[in-house]
């Protein structure tokens, strides 16, 4: 992933699902501070609603846990949003690739938010650091407004 160059803003929260609209309200207070399009937002905060979701519901379980969120513009004309949570290590970009070829109802509910995320963002790395989980999530586009 391209070095990232300016912290955009930060939040710390709780991994309470109930401060989904906060975290979404930032991101795309972050999104648009960047000068990305609107009309480009929605896969983003799909990608970031359900990485949220997975701390809140798997990483945390039951028992509510600190979670930051650090967004970052890059030179390449790039935002990348970083996830953190000090849940149990989980590499989300180990997850198994789901095979979604079987008919909806001969599938097991749930095990496609990984896929989405992959789907999503252009970029995803993952690291686990004294006791942190960092989810990177990079989306990048070409300004209309840029100078090359």
């Amino acid at each position: 992933m391209t070095e990232s160059t300016c912290v955009i803003d930060e939040l710390e929260t709780t991994s309470l699902i109930e401060h989904w609209n906060m975290v979404k309200s930032w991101a795309e207070k972050c999104w648009l501070d960047s000068g990305f399009p609107a009309d480009k937002m929605h896969g983003m905060l799909l990608a970031i609603e359900e990485a949220y979701g997975n701390v809140c519901f798997h990483g945390y379980r039951d028992k509510p846990g600190p979670v930051k969120f650090k967004c970052y513009r890059g030179q390449d004309r790039s935002i990348t949003y970083k996830i953190t949570d000090w849940a149990g290590p989980f590499d989300v970009t180990q997850v198994a690739t789901p095979d979604i070829k079987p008919p909806l109802a001969d599938r097991k509910i749930g095990g496609l938010g990984v896929l989405l995320i992959r789907e999503m963002a252009d970029e995803i790395q993952w690291s686990y650091e004294n006791g942190a989980n960092t989810l990177s999530l990079k989306f990048g586009f070409i300004l209309e407004n840029s100078k090359s």
